[in-house]
């Protein structure tokens, strides 16, 4: 299996649930009523777009980075907490 370094642009929609993007890989589109689901249905999107491109003869993206294990990863996330009264 290979592992790829992608940024995420994760976007609300005015009718509900999240949209989820990439500048890395164009054409990555996914959705869900979560953010977690959003997110969690990125691998599949990101790999159909992989095979599509290698069955066509297509690139890949340069910014779409195979990386191991010891590749440093910047993470940001998105942390749900209660408020303060």
């Amino acid at each position: 299996m290979t592992r790829y370094k992608i940024s995420l642009v994760v976007e609300s929609l005015s009718e509900g649930g999240y949209l989820v993007t990439s500048p890395d890989v164009p054409g990555l589109l996914t959705d869900g009523d979560a953010i977690e689901e959003a997110l969690a249905n990125v691998p599949d999107a990101v790999q159909t777009l992989i095979e599509a491109m290698r069955f066509k003869g297509v690139p890949l993206p340069p910014a779409l980075r195979p990386i191991d294990d010891r590749t440093p990863v910047d993470l940001e996330t998105i942390v749900s907490l209660p408020v303060a009264a």
